[in-house]
């Protein structure tokens, strides 16, 4: 019986050190993006739902303000810098300060919008979270028109 002869690898001890050191810091140079990507994830589920609840409180008061009647509407219109005092509520358990402006409002042929201070039938309701510094615009607002 005639057996054959194993080829021998040089390669068969098995990984060289630079090798295994080459992987570990190629390892390490990915670990710190991807536990960055996990860390923003987890993150991001927290604050979608603070905007969530927001955005439901301001459809909420959206809602509540567009059900009243015209007239008073009309009455409480203040302008789009003066924030409607019987409606604006202050910040509570549940929901951010929220702010309401009332203005009336006229529209032309090209959509642009303008403020008369004569009555045209026409008024523009925002709800707003207001920026907390001030500074900037509303966070987040809502706005629709309503019709006489």
């Amino acid at each position: 019986m005639h057996t054959r002869p194993r080829p021998q690898c040089a390669d068969s001890a098995g990984f060289s050190y630079v090798g295994v050191l080459v992987a570990i810091v190629l390892l390490a140079v990915c670990a710190a993006p991807a536990a960055d990507a996990v860390r923003n994830a987890s993150a991001a589920t927290a604050v979608s739902g603070v905007q969530l609840r927001a955005l439901l409180c301001l459809k909420s008061r959206m809602e509540t303000v567009a059900a009243e009647p015209y007239q008073k509407l009309l009455n409480a219109a203040a302008g789009t810098a003066t924030a409607a005092q019987p409606y604006s509520l202050p910040e509570d358990s549940l929901c951010p300060e929220r702010k309401v402006y009332i203005a009336r409002v006229s529209v032309d042929v090209e959509g642009a919008a303008t403020y008369p201070a004569t009555d045209t039938g026409l008024l523009q309701l925002v709800v707003a979270l207001p920026d907390p510094s001030g500074a900037a615009p509303a966070q987040m607002s809502l706005a629709t028109m309503v019709l006489r």
